[in-house]
C-alpha cells in the first residue's frame, strides 16, 4: 500500500519544480530577453558562469523540503509589480531582472530543504551581482564613493601642497587628476563581496553576526587601500613626478589591498555548519500555488513605452548622413533622437533624449567599426571637459571625442549623466565626433559645444 503514495510523490516533485520553471520563464521573458542580449555581447558571462556553479553546487545538498515562510510568497510576486514600476521608473531591463531573482527565490524557497534555504538570499545577491548593470551601478553606487574618496585624498595630500578637489577631480601643482569609477575601486568592492558570497554558499558558512562584521571589514579594509592606492598614485604623478613609477604601481596597489581585504574577512568567518538529517517534510499547499501566481504574473500588461520627446533644433553646417537600422530601433525603443552629419573630413553623431538608458560611451560603436581606441581618458578641449581617445583604423589616425551635455551642464562622466536622469529628467545631448589627427579638433569641439548649448537654452 505505501508504494502508491511514495510513487506519486516521487512524480509530483519533478512536476512542481517542471511548472515552477516553466511559469518563470513565462512571467519573466523580458528580463531573460534583455540578459541574453547582453551575455551575447560578452558582458558579465563569467560573473553568470561562477552564479550558475555556486547555485548547482548548493542545489546538490538541498536536502529535503519543508515549509517556507510567508516572506518566500511575497518574493514570488515580484514580477506583477515589476511589469508595471519598470516602464514608469525608465530603469531598462535592470528591474525587471532584479525582479525577476526576486521571484525566482521566492518560487524556489518552498522546492529545496533547510541546508539550502538559509543561503537563498545569498544566491540572489550573487546573481544580482553577475547582471549586467556596471553603468547603472556607476551612477548610483560609483558616483558617491569617487566624490568621497576624492574628498579624502585631497585632505591627506594637503600636507604635500595646495590640493583642491571639486567633484571627482584632484588640481594638485598645476595638475589635474580624475579619480574615476575604477579607481574608486567599485569593481574591486562588487567582487569582494560576490566573493565573499560564493564562501558562504560553498562551504555552507551559516549567516551569522559575525559574518557580516567580517563582511564590514573586508569593505573597510578595500576601502581604506583604495584610498591610500589614489593618495600615492596622485602623489607620486603629480607631487613627485614620477610618471612611469605610479603607472608601474597603480595596479599592484590594488591587488594588494584586494588581498588584505579578503584576508581581514578570513580571520572572522565562521566555522562552516555541520550536517544536519532532516526528515522529508510535505510541501505547504501554498508553495503549489506559486507557479500559478507566476504565469498570472508574466500576463500582467506592461505599460505603454514613453513616446520620444521632441529633439532640440540643433543646425549643424553639413551633409546629413541617415543612422542605421540600428540606430533607429535603439532609438525607437529607448525614445531618443539620432542625427548624423558630415563635417568636412569629421564625423559627428547626436543622440537627443531625456532617459538616461538611450546614452552611453561610444567606445563599442567605435571598436564594433573597426577603430582602435588608445590613450583613452578625460581631457579639457577648447575648454570644454570631453571624453577623448586616438583612433586608428587601416592606417587612418583620428581622435575621438565624445560629451554629455544639458542645458547647463557638460560633462565626460556617464555615470554623472544618468545620476542626473534619474533625479531630474530633462533633455539632454551624447555629442560624439571623429575628427582626422590633422583637423583643428579644439575648434571643433567648441563649435559643436556651443550650437548644442544654444539649442538646449532655447528649449
Amino acid at each position: 500500500m505505501s508504494a502508491v503514495p511514495h510513487s506519486t510523490s516521487a512524480l509530483a516533485r519533478p512536476l512542481r519544480v517542471a511548472l515552477t520553471l516553466g511559469a518563470l520563464g513565462v512571467a519573466h521573458h523580458r528580463a531573460l530577453g534583455w540578459w541574453v542580449e547582453d551575455l551575447r555581447a560578452g558582458e558579465g558571462v563569467v560573473a553568470a558562469g561562477v552564479a550558475a556553479g555556486v547555485t548547482v553546487l548548493a542545489l546538490g545538498r538541498s536536502g529535503p523540503a519543508s515549509p517556507a515562510s510567508r516572506a518566500w510568497d511575497v518574493l514570488a510576486l515580484a514580477p506583477i509589480g515589476a511589469l508595471f514600476l519598470a516602464p514608469r521608473l525608465g530603469a531598462h531591463g535592470s528591474v525587471a531582472a532584479l525582479a525577476a531573482i526576486l521571484s525566482t527565490t521566492g518560487a524556489v524557497a518552498p522546492l529545496v530543504g533547510p541546508p539550502i534555504r538559509r543561503h537563498l538570499w545569498g544566491l540572489a545577491a550573487l546573481w544580482v551581482a553577475a547582471l549586467p548593470v556596471g553603468d547603472l551601478a556607476a551612477a548610483i553606487l560609483g558616483y558617491p564613493l569617487r566624490v568621497a574618496l576624492a574628498q579624502a585624498a585631497a585632505s591627506v595630500l594637503g600636507a604635500t601642497g595646495a590640493v583642491v578637489s571639486t567633484a571627482t577631480v584632484l588640481s594638485i601643482e598645476g595638475g589635474a587628476a580624475h579619480v574615476d569609477t575604477a579607481c574608486a575601486g567599485l569593481g574591486g568592492l562588487w567582487t569582494l563581496g560576490a566573493t565573499l558570497v560564493t564562501a558562504h554558499v560553498v562551504f555552507d558558512l551559516p549567516p551569522t553576526p559575525r559574518a557580516f562584521v567580517a563582511a564590514g571589514l573586508a569593505t573597510t579594509t578595500w576601502l581604506l587601500g583604495n584610498l591610500a592606492r589614489i593618495v600615492i598614485v596622485v602623489g607620486l604623478h603629480h607631487a613627485l613626478g614620477a610618471v612611469l613609477l605610479a603607472d608601474i604601481l597603480h595596479v599592484p596597489l590594488g591587488l594588494c589591498a584586494f588581498a588584505a581585504a579578503l584576508g581581514a574577512a578570513w580571520t572572522l568567518l565562521p566555522a562552516p555548519s555541520p550536517p544536519v538529517d532532516l526528515p522529508p517534510v510535505a510541501l505547504p499547499s501554498r508553495a503549489r500555488a506559486t507557479p500559478a501566481w507566476l504565469v498570472l504574473g508574466g500576463f500582467v500588461p506592461a505599460s505603454a513605452p514613453t513616446a520620444p520627446a521632441a529633439p532640440p533644433a540643433i543646425h549643424i553646417p553639413g551633409e546629413a548622413v541617415a543612422p542605421s537600422a540600428g540606430e533607429l530601433a535603439f532609438a525607437a525603443r529607448e525614445g531618443a533622437s539620432v542625427r548624423a552629419f558630415q563635417r568636412s573630413r569629421a564625423s559627428v553623431t547626436l543622440v537627443a533624449a531625456v532617459s538616461p538608458w538611450a546614452h552611453h560611451s561610444p567606445e563599442r560603436c567605435l571598436t564594433g567599426a573597426g577603430w582602435t581606441l588608445t590613450g583613452d581618458g578625460p581631457r579639457s578641449v577648447g575648454g570644454v571637459e570631453v571624453r577623448a581617445a586616438t583612433a586608428t583604423r587601416d592606417g587612418h589616425v583620428a581622435t575621438a571625442v565624445w560629451w554629455f551635455e544639458s542645458a547647463d551642464t557638460t560633462t565626460d562622466d556617464l555615470a554623472v549623466r544618468i545620476r542626473d536622469g534619474l533625479l531630474h529628467p530633462r533633455p539632454w545631448v551624447l555629442v560624439s565626433a571623429l575628427v582626422p589627427d590633422d583637423d583643428d579638433v579644439a575648434a571643433e569641439v567648441l563649435d559643436l559645444h556651443t550650437r548644442v548649448h544654444d539649442a538646449l537654452e532655447s528649449r
